[in-house]
């Protein structure tokens, strides 16, 4: 299982947030990857997914869901926001990048730029 628990210092000694890295698969098409990362608990509206070089990052910080007055005597899920970091190992067309969220499933599609398309080159 790919989840644990990522806690790193800033510069200044301040302890940034902790993270879970979340589960996520990777499935090949013809001319893109798509990436299915599970983000259970996090609303559309507070992922955020940036492209720099060639790492892909998903920031989707959990929104405490219970009120403040109450008190847990049993939590099944914890706390931390998701957070995921990939290299990618091949060109992606930046501009087509698309996302979407459904049932805490978020589906990111990644197409190959122009020139890492796989083609068929005929023998002659």
């Amino acid at each position: 299982m790919n989840s644990q628990i990522a806690k790193t210092e800033s510069r200044n000694g301040e302890v940034r947030p902790a993270y879970l890295k979340p589960y996520y698969e990777i499935h090949n098409e013809e001319n893109a990857y798509l990436v299915d990362v599970r983000v259970p608990g996090v609303s559309r509206e507070n992922v955020a997914i940036t492209l720099k070089g060639d790492v892909l990052t998903i920031e989707a910080p959990r929104l405490p869901f219970k009120q403040p007055e109450w008190k847990a005597l049993h939590a099944e899920i914890r706390g931390e926001g998701f957070r995921l970091d990939l290299q990618l190992n091949v060109e992606i067309d930046s501009e087509g990048v698309t996302a979407k969220s459904d049932l805490g499933i978020l589906s990111v599609r990644l197409p190959l730029a122009a020139k890492a398309a796989q083609r068929t080159i005929p023998v002659e």
